[in-house]
């Protein structure tokens, strides 16, 4: 790495052709995306697995941020709002995960390009 600007560069990992029809290549984004997916289903499944009445750490962390989003939407929206809760969580997370591995030594930050920023903008 030459440049610090290099490290939000795109880069192809893998490229594949379907019948001259389809083109799908795995870039550096994708994969961080599909890191962020893969940490947040470890985060919400594999941490709350054995719950049990007397909390463990990852257990009382994952419900506390459960009561946190949740009172972010109780107050941001009320009562009415508790149906999107499900999707203020899981963007909250994604959000937070992307930048997490963002801040990572020479690692990829997928939330830094605009199309991502687009895509949740319109997806809202």
């Amino acid at each position: 790495m030459f440049s610090p600007i290099e490290k939000f560069d795109v880069v192809n990992l893998a490229f594949f052709n379907v019948a001259d029809l389809l083109d799908f290549s795995v870039t550096n984004m994708s994969l961080y995306l599909f890191f962020v997916v893969i940490s947040i289903f470890v985060f919400l499944f594999f941490f709350n697995l054995n719950s049990r009445f007397v909390l463990s750490f990852t257990q009382l962390s994952v419900e506390a941020l459960f009561k946190f989003i949740l009172g972010l939407v109780d107050k941001q929206i009320g009562k009415k709002g508790y149906i999107y809760f499900p999707f203020i969580l899981t963007l909250f997370l994604f959000i937070l995960f992307a930048n997490l591995y963002g801040i990572m030594p020479f690692s990829f930050s997928p939330t830094s390009h605009i199309l991502v920023t687009f895509f949740f903008s319109a997806m809202v």
